[in-house]
């Protein structure tokens, strides 16, 4: 049975037609292979993914570990909507256990809001595999927010990464993105060590406990304003300015 499987989907000639796009309905044949653990999808076109794809897909792959579905998304090659939503993501979570590795594009506007929401998503639901992600050009506004949700959903991520060089860096967008990710994958990592933090208080003041969530009244946010940038923390800028990106 299939297990790994790599697709790469490049230009043919100089003439290729740069607006092309990848639809999801691309996608649907390999839900026939039930034993996938690896899907490596790269394509010099866009993909149009949506929720009802991506939830197929992992309906059909119980046992996957990794998945990376990357295209083209700047606007040299086209402008296509963002269609996977965060309730998408976390079915694909739920449905795909073992995931440890994901790269796919999302819409986080649902989620996409200043500070620190009180609710806890998705009445609590966390992916304990999951230590890597990859949203590729997925376009955010509120890092704290962001970050906050990531790690309730999947407290054990060890990586998260945006806008990376290797695919974005001659886009305009480039360096205020990848430093907006950048600055989530400090925050997810800081909240990993409170969330540690608060379980070793609990147990011991004697209280048993399967996870504790942290909150925090003062964070710090980057600006509503889609021309401004003030980093979420000096450590996490000073980081990125050094390096150029992560």
């Amino acid at each position: 049975a299939l297990e790994h499987l790599q697709i790469l989907v490049f230009y043919l000639n100089a003439d290729s037609e740069l607006d092309a796009s990848i639809s999801a309905a691309t996608f649907k044949p390999l839900c026939a292979f039930h034993n996938l653990r690896k899907l490596d999808f790269q394509s010099d076109y866009d993909v149009e993914l949506d929720d009802v794809a991506l939830l197929q897909m992992a309906k059909a792959w119980p046992l996957l570990e990794e998945l990376a579905i990357h295209g083209q998304f700047n606007t040299a090659w086209g402008n296509y909507p963002r269609l996977i939503t965060p309730d998408a993501f976390v079915s694909l979570l739920k449905h795909c256990p073992r995931l440890t590795s994901v790269a796919i594009i999302i819409n986080w506007s649902a989620v996409d809001r200043r500070g620190i929401s009180p609710e806890i998503p998705y009445q609590g639901f966390a992916h304990g595999a999951l230590s890597y992600a990859d949203f590729d050009s997925s376009t955010i506004r509120h890092v704290t927010g962001i970050a906050a949700f990531l790690s309730a959903i999947a407290p054990n991520l060890e990586r998260v990464v945006g806008w990376d060089a290797d695919y974005h860096i001659d886009g305009p967008d480039f360096k205020k993105y990848s430093r907006k990710w950048n600055d989530v994958h400090h925050l997810v990592k800081a909240f990993s060590i409170v969330r540690e933090q608060g379980r070793s208080m609990a147990l011991n003041a004697g209280v048993v406990v399967d996870d504790v969530g942290g909150s925090a009244d003062d964070s710090r946010e980057d600006s509503a304003s889609d021309g401004e940038h003030p980093s979420c923390s000096d450590q996490a800028s000073s980081e990125f300015e050094d390096s150029g990106e992560e």
